[in-house]
């Protein structure tokens, strides 16, 4: 349990940072800007997926 709440508090401490937001939301939700495009690769794919699962 307290290492989940670190985890959580961590994400938080993250999330506070406009970067790491942009980040995160150009890579999930494939978010761009003007005249950008963005491509997805499938080992993208899978280190979003090693990065859920810690």
């Amino acid at each position: 349990m307290k290492k989940k709440q670190d985890d959580l508090n961590n994400q938080i401490k993250k999330l506070e940072n406009e970067d790491y937001v942009a980040k995160v939301a150009r890579s999930q939700y494939y978010l761009s800007e003007d005249n950008e495009i963005i491509f997805s690769l499938p080992e993208d794919n899978a280190a979003n997926e090693i990065e859920k699962g810690e």
